[in-house]
């Protein structure tokens, strides 16, 4: 721990070299972020597409049949969904 104490109180001089090679390492961060969120793929594929269909599609039913349970419950119309959709 004495050197902890040392540097405390004594902190090295500042690095002129230390500087340029933290702020390259920032700019190079900064540039290869820009550059991966540029090139990163923003549409899914066909088989990306036609799966979301299909979710899309299964919720759809799931939300129509917590719809109408609702409704024959509080009595505002007729329960037509008779299972559950998984």
């Amino acid at each position: 721990m004495q050197w902890l104490c040392d540097w405390l109180t004594a902190p090295p001089s500042f690095s002129i070299l230390g500087f340029v090679v933290l702020a390259a390492l920032c700019i190079l961060g900064t540039i290869g972020f820009a550059v991966w969120v540029v090139l990163a793929r923003e549409e899914p594929d066909v088989a990306d597409a036609e799966a979301l269909q299909r979710i899309t599609a299964r919720d759809e039913s799931a939300a129509q049949h917590v719809h109408s349970e609702l409704n024959g419950q509080t009595g505002r119309g007729r329960s037509t969904v008779t299972d559950r959709v998984r």
